[in-house]
């Protein structure tokens, strides 16, 4: 929600070092309600509003999209692209590519290994780290594909399928 909200914002403001030792999780809850993990993103420290002449952006090699990595042109969708390789950290435990150098393909993504949360979590994921930024999803799209049955369970409707992040 924080990216998202960041991307909504005129003009866009780009986060530049999305990477799992900037984001917290914290447990929130009242009691007898038990606790939910809520993810709070830190380190504004490279964040970037994008105007009419981007500055360089430059970020944490292996977290970064290879757009920035090669020409540090910020944008939501190297956000985007973080987003993927952190959501991609949190599921398998593994990093993509820890000192990838960026080349004319993404990293190599396995397929969906069935014992991860869902389909739609890791489909998601992998729209996510596309090497064409045009061909990246919104962080409204991504959110809307990682929690809409999150979304659909607190309003009473259908099963949770996808998990906490």
């Amino acid at each position: 929600r924080a990216l998202r909200s960041l991307h909504a914002h005129q003009p866009a403001i780009v986060h530049g070092d999305l990477k799992p030792p900037n984001i917290m999780v914290e447990r929130v809850g009242g009691r007898g309600q038990g606790t939910k993990p809520r993810a709070k993103l830190l380190d504004f420290g490279l964040s970037r509003a994008l105007e009419r002449s981007p500055r360089h952006l430059g970020g944490t090699r292996g977290w970064t999209a290879p757009e920035v990595a090669l020409h540090g042109e910020p944008a939501p969708s190297a956000d985007v692209f973080s987003f993927g390789c952190v959501v991609h950290y949190v599921m398998t435990r593994r990093a993509l590519a820890p000192d990838h150098l960026p080349t004319d393909t993404c990293p190599d993504i396995p397929p969906w290994p069935v014992s991860l949360p869902t389909f739609r979590c890791w489909s998601t994921t992998r729209w996510c780290l596309q090497f064409d930024p045009g061909a990246r999803p919104s962080m409204k799209e991504v959110q809307d594909g990682l929690f809409a049955g999150e979304l659909e369970s607190e309003e009473g409707g259908g099963a949770r399928d996808t998990a906490s992040l």
